[in-house]
């Protein structure tokens, strides 16, 4: 149809700030390494079978240090574990790197000639160069960080010169194979955050719920509900939001309802089969659309199964994240919000399980900050966005991590 303003990347605040940064470690590699870190994760809640290699390198002898905005419960005893402000990750990666090339006894750039290195930056430094297959795992924490662009390119950094491999878990679920299907802005196009503010009279929108999926949801919600704006809602589940504002619903097939393929961590495409059928009218995501491109005579849509767009996207020239390559190390100001739904409550399959739900892990619902942070926020009541407030003075300061279980509002 001509429009290159599509995205996927729904959940991210700045996406002049985004990571670019490539995982070069097979998951059953996780097993062998002798030394981790950690930055920016829970894993053993947002990634537990990760989690779960990782202990079990630890049982083997690896040593596992972490660099976080709060402690976290882990099931393994942690070598090292640094609870850093948001705004100072950048500087603390920094100090890292900068020990890494001195013990290397390699040229420090320009930039971390003033970056005054740690005892703290000096033991991970130290670390990373004392053991012979070290992984650096760069986790969901970092994606809305006011430097995350700078984060990443210093962990890549940090992993070249100290010889690490690399795990990214910032990604969403197969937001790997929408980035290989091109499902991003072409040239000239807008990003999501764009298409919000430029009062765009149509939108196709593919299983989202904005007041779960956008970071800016209370602005998508609003975008969505103008007078003018003419909305494609193609949905699995029924959802009131998606109804008030959706000149036109049509219903899709939940994935376990479908055969089709995702793209795993490792950048692997693996495909599956429908678990059950579909109810009553409901149809596969791939064929809604294929007719809706049949009915506007548009090229390309001779798809007769699920296999034949699998082939098509494996063959097709893909795009990569633009890597920005810029490391500003700059101390921010202000106080970031993490923003982590529940684990129970990251897609609309789970957030529809009751049994689910009625778990303490799916009760989870509350912003924890310190009381400093609390009094910079003048908080006067026990809510923050809604959530109740949990004051916890190990959270480092200028920091509200968030853990929700249903739609809230605005994600700061």
């Amino acid at each position: 149809m001509g429009s290159e303003n599509i995205d996927h990347r729904l959940n991210v605040k700045d996406l002049n700030n985004t990571i670019a940064f490539e995982s070069n470690i097979k998951l059953a590699g996780l097993e062998g390494v002798d030394h981790v870190l950690i930055i920016g994760s829970n894993p053993r809640l947002e990634q537990p079978m990760i989690n779960h290699r990782l202990r079990k390198a630890h049982l083997a002898g690896a040593s596992i240090d972490v660099i976080n905005v709060m402690p976290f419960d882990f099931n393994y005893k942690l070598n090292n574990e640094n609870i850093v402000d948001p705004n100072q990750m950048a500087v603390m990666l920094a100090e890292v790197l900068k020990s890494v090339l001195q013990i290397a006894q390699r040229e420090v750039p320009e930039y971390l000639d003033k970056v005054e290195v740690s005892d703290v930056a000096k033991q991970m430094a130290d670390k990373l160069a004392d053991t012979n297959n070290s992984v650096i795992v760069l986790g969901a924490h970092i994606l809305n960080n006011p430097q995350a662009s700078s984060v990443a390119n210093l962990v890549s950094q940090i992993a070249q010169e100290s010889n690490s491999t690399t795990l990214n878990i910032t990604a969403t679920a197969n937001s790997t194979a929408a980035t290989m299907a091109n499902f991003v802005p072409g040239q000239g196009g807008l990003d999501t955050n764009a298409m919000l503010k430029a009062d765009l009279t149509a939108y196709i929108l593919l299983d989202v719920y904005p007041q779960y999926d956008f970071h800016h949801s209370i602005e998508a919600v609003e975008a969505l509900n103008k007078k003018d704006t003419f909305v494609v809602s193609m949905n699995s589940y029924q959802d009131d939001t998606v109804a008030q504002y959706s000149d036109v619903l049509l219903p899709i097939a939940a994935f376990y309802e479908t055969s089709g393929s995702h793209v795993n961590i490792e950048g692997v495409v693996q495909s599956f089969s429908a678990a059950v059928n579909a109810p009553n009218d409901a149809k596969p995501a791939w064929k809604v659309l294929k007719v809706l491109a049949d009915l506007l005579d548009l090229p390309g849509f001779h798809f007769a199964n699920s296999m034949q767009v699998t082939d098509e996207v494996s063959h097709q020239r893909h795009k990569h994240n633009k890597a920005d390559n810029k490391i500003d190390i700059t101390v921010k100001c202000g106080v970031n919000v993490i923003w982590q739904h529940s684990p129970y409550a990251v897609d609309v399959l789970s957030r529809h399980a009751n049994s689910l739900q009625a778990t303490n892990i799916g009760k989870m619902h509350s912003a924890t900050m310190n009381k400093g942070t609390a009094k910079e926020l003048d908080i006067k009541k026990d809510t923050y966005l809604n959530l109740p407030v949990v004051i916890n003075e190990s959270v480092a300061n200028n920091c509200v991590f968030v853990n929700a279980n249903k739609a809230i509002g605005d994600e700061s």
